[in-house]
């Protein structure tokens, strides 16, 4: 019978992790039953970020990269630029992209602390017994996501 544990996990894995640190996990099995053998071992999360890489494998899978958008939660409030929230109504956005030209950020929330993240590795035998087992990692937000993209628009002059 295939077994995995958090001994057979790398620790990078196992740590929680902030938004932008970069991580790398290697998760195989231990298998002290050794007629069976394990052919094929996947990893599914429950979240997604472009910035994460996760590579299935016959007797081993891994994870790694750096979370770089999987807080989503922003809002952009704007006005047209030299005018008050008193003059006309605010509008909120939740992607900087949205943020019309002649247009500046008035207010800017990121309510968000953490976001927690699942991952399910199952892996099966040459005698197709399949073990699943979840991690979960909570990433926090260092408020790097909301800083950068604040940045970006004081280059645009919308802040």
């Amino acid at each position: 019978m295939i077994v995995i544990t958090p001994a057979t996990i790398s620790n990078a894995f196992l740590l929680n992790t902030q938004i932008n640190d970069v991580f790398t996990g290697t998760i195989t099995p231990y298998n002290p039953a050794l007629p069976e053998t394990v052919i094929s071992m996947v990893i599914t999360a429950d979240a997604y970020d472009e910035s994460i890489v996760i590579a299935d494998g016959t007797n081993s899978c891994s994870i790694s990269g750096k979370y770089t958008n999987l807080i989503k939660d922003l809002e952009f409030v704007y006005i047209t630029k030299e005018k008050s929230n008193l003059l006309e109504d605010p509008v909120s956005v939740s992607n900087i992209d949205k943020i019309p030209d002649g247009k500046q950020v008035f207010e800017y929330h990121s309510p968000a602390l953490s976001k927690i993240v699942n991952y399910t590795i199952t892996a099966t035998t040459s005698l197709n017994n399949k073990l699943t087992k979840t991690y979960t990692r909570t990433v926090y937000n260092t408020w790097d996501n909301g800083k950068n993209q604040l940045m970006y628009l004081k280059e645009q002059g919308k802040v």
